[in-house]
């Protein structure tokens, strides 16, 4: 949210649009304070059309190991930013820069001039057609072999 309250002073056109459970209700009233978009929980059926029509997937977690809902995300062509810490910057590794980048977590500065820069200067969706989920499970799979000594 301190990312999403530095794009508003900087006044850009943005909004922020929230999905799943919130259980931080101190979070979720400041956050409906700042104008962000809350839609609760939704269904499985929903989740393509909703990160189909973002411009940008913004997942700052540092406490993600898989990061399944980047794997969605970028699956629906939805380019994506993703903390260096967690699974989800790994994910990030194996695509073309075009597909997201992984921004230091506690940089909200970086954050929002990133969200700028990528909403003024969009990939293409032909850039993004690179990403497959199912390469992506394949790496995942073949990881956790190598660390198994399989």
């Amino acid at each position: 949210l301190d990312t999403y309250e530095i794009l508003k002073s900087k006044r850009a056109k943005i909004q922020l649009i929230c999905a799943g459970d919130a259980t931080d209700k101190k979070l979720v009233k400041r956050a409906l304070d700042l104008g962000v978009r809350y839609l609760g929980t939704m269904g499985r059926e929903d989740l393509p059309k909703l990160y189909q029509s973002a411009h940008l997937f913004v997942f700052p977690s540092t406490t993600e190991t898989l990061g399944q809902v980047v794997l969605e995300s970028l699956a629906c062509q939805t380019p994506t930013l993703v903390s260096t810490i967690g699974g989800p910057a790994g994910i990030l590794k194996t695509l073309p820069k075009s597909c997201g980048i992984a921004l230091e977590a506690k940089s909200p500065n970086l954050w929002s001039d990133t969200i700028i820069t990528m909403l003024q200067n969009p990939p293409s969706k032909i850039d993004l057609i690179d990403f497959s989920i199912q390469k992506s499970i394949q790496d995942f799979i073949e990881v956790h072999k190598r660390v198994l000594g399989r």
